[in-house]
């Protein structure tokens, strides 16, 4: 059961980390013969909103699989960010295990700088600056990340669940895939 698991979260990664690059022509990889993810779920069909389809228990299967071990720039343990990110997607109706991936996917597996600052989603740190934005914490970070998705795919004038703590999004995707070229 576990390398099944790890097999759903691997095919979600590549669904939500995959498909915008291959938006941006990264090559070989479209091939759903080649990558039986693709074959399953068409490109610009998977919603930012929507329920979760992996548990937290599923998520941190597959992180010990994939990378395993706690990230040392990551100020609370990984099974606590994993529940908190199911738990804000959730309230905001956000799919919270694509957002956690979209978050190892930006934070390089949580090692990069803006890791320590609680930003999980390159937040105001377009290339060529040396950080993003700060969060007081990593529950105030992963809100962020989730109320950014969020504002992408239903407008800035949504209701949030909790105070707003996202910046306004600079454009409109209701797909994972349409965030290419929009979000980092």
């Amino acid at each position: 059961p576990a390398a099944a698991l790890a097999a759903t979260a691997i095919c979600l990664v590549v669904a939500v980390i995959g498909l915008p690059l291959l938006a941006m022509g990264a090559g070989a990889v479209d091939d759903p013969t080649a990558n039986p993810c693709l074959a399953s779920a068409p490109a610009g069909a998977t919603p930012i909103q929507g329920a979760a389809t992996l548990t937290a228990a599923e998520i941190a299967a597959w992180w010990d699989t994939a990378n395993g071990g706690q990230p040392p720039r990551l100020g609370l343990p990984l099974d606590d960010v994993i529940r908190c990110y199911l738990t804000e997607a959730a309230a905001e109706g956000v799919a919270g295990d694509l957002a956690f991936a979209q978050a190892v996917y930006e934070t390089g597996w949580f090692t990069n700088s803006d890791t320590a600052r609680n930003n999980f989603a390159g937040i105001a740190h377009p290339d060529g600056t040396a950080a993003g934005q700060a969060f007081p914490d990593v529950a105030t970070g992963v809100r962020a990340h989730i109320q950014l998705l969020k504002k992408y795919a239903a407008g800035n004038d949504t209701p949030l669940a909790h105070a707003d703590v996202a910046p306004s999004a600079g454009a409109h995707a209701d797909t994972w895939e349409a965030l290419t070229g929009t979000w980092a």
